[in-house]
């Protein structure tokens, strides 16, 4: 505790100046272009396109304002969870041209930060067991695009069941799914066996069971090896 009492000690000595007394910080632009250039750079390697879209000198003036904000994260990788939430905000607050598709790319650029964050998954069984309960793994998330974000464009405008997810070497993954394994994936809450979730999915597409059954036993085996989906005991 005592270096860095001392360390601490020093370094505002050296902001204040004038041999660290008093209270004027005669190097205090110092002091805030290091704060600056700690979160530029920290929020540029999470979101790289959503920084391009803004454009340089916008992008400079909405990291001071998140700054200004005082941000309140217990990590320093969470912080751009933080801006993501300022930055749509503000674009709702002063209704920014292209809000849509650019509260879609803060979405997908931040969660690929959070799949790569969350606990490493534990191999599952390959298997398809209809009578298990099944839940999504940790590092999961979903969402419905309307843009193709993914590939850094606007357009064209459709519906994309979108998935990421972390691979077997730590790195993240996306997928784009069919509306019904998304609407699977998404009912796997670990509660209800997936014969169960199956059959209900089939009643409300007009899908006949017995067909759909045959065809997810090879179509989820890859969702169980990467641990997209996990069976519960």
């Amino acid at each position: 505790m005592q270096p860095e009492r001392a360390l601490l000690t020093d370094f505002f000595a050296a902001v204040r100046g004038a041999g660290g007394k008093g209270d004027r910080y005669d190097n205090a632009e110092i002091y805030r272009k290091l704060i600056f250039y700690r979160f530029d750079e920290t929020l540029s390697a999470v979101y790289p396109l959503f920084k391009k879209e803004l454009g340089k000198k916008r992008w400079k003036r909405w990291v001071k304002a998140y700054i200004a904000h005082r941000p309140e994260m217990p990590f320093m990788w969470q912080m751009p969870e933080g801006f993501g939430r300022f930055a749509r905000k503000r674009m709702k607050k002063r209704a920014a041209k292209g809000r849509n598709y650019l509260c879609e790319l803060l979405w997908f650029e931040w969660n690929e930060v959070a799949s790569m964050m969350a606990p490493s998954p534990i191999k599952s069984k390959k298997k398809v067991d209809f009578s298990a309960a099944y839940r999504s793994g940790s590092s999961v998330r979903m969402r419905y695009l309307r843009h193709p974000v993914m590939h850094g464009k606007r357009g064209p405008k459709s519906l994309y069941p979108t998935l990421l997810h972390q691979s077997g070497d730590g790195g993240v993954v996306w997928r784009i799914l069919t509306p019904f394994i998304y609407k699977l994936i998404q009912a796997c809450d670990g509660k209800r066996p997936l014969e169960e979730i199956v059959r209900s999915l089939c009643h409300s597409e007009g899908i006949d069971e017995k067909n759909a059954r045959q065809i997810l036993k090879k179509e989820l085996r890859p969702f169980l090896k990467e641990v997209v989906l996990t069976p519960v005991n």
